[in-house]
């Protein structure tokens, strides 16, 4: 329980981090984003139970192309994790996503299930209080493939103007 307090109180003080008070996004640069939205990830992926995650699969962080906008010096954060999870039943892979979701809806976040694709559930949660999105898919093993069962979290930090992908800024994240 003490870690669960811990984890809703986090959000909410990391959350607003990212906020849209003057209504363009452009007044948070990438750097800030990035610190941001890694932190989200990982206290997304503390909401789920220790002994429900049997390892980490991938975790990656990048800066990424606005794809819908024209201006090539636009750029968002994207931090994400893959988790497999113990235990191949529907349930215990769902139950581990939801406990993330509940926790971000706890602090503010309003979810919504996104279409759905054979095996996997995804939520997609945002806040009127921040720029970050994040998606949530719990995958089970149920096609075979042998991946196994698995929650895939992912934190899209708001579209940003930048000075350009071969500037310092850019290469400072990187390292």
């Amino acid at each position: 329980m003490k870690r669960f307090i811990t984890t809703v109180a986090v959000c909410l003080v990391v959350a607003p981090a990212l906020t849209a008070c003057s209504g363009a996004s452009d007044a948070v640069t990438i750097s800030e984003s990035k610190s941001t939205v890694q932190l989200l990830r990982n206290v997304i992926a503390d909401t789920i139970d220790d002994s429900a995650i049997q390892g980490v699969t991938k975790n990656d962080d990048a800066a990424l192309a606005c794809g819908d906008e024209p201006d090539e010096d636009r750029f968002f954060w994207r931090s994400s994790v893959l988790l497999d999870i113990v235990g191949a039943s529907d349930r215990d892979i769902e139950g581990a996503a939801a406990g993330a979701v509940a926790a971000l809806e706890k602090s503010g976040w309003i979810s919504a299930e996104a279409d759905p694709v054979a095996h996997s559930v995804t939520v997609e949660l945002t806040s009127t209080e921040s720029l970050a999105t994040i998606r949530i898919t719990s995958t089970d093993d149920a096609d075979g493939d042998g991946r196994g069962a698995s929650v895939f979290v992912v934190v899209n930090g708001p579209c940003v103007k930048t000075a350009g992908a071969d500037s310092a800024e850019m290469k400072a994240l990187v390292t």
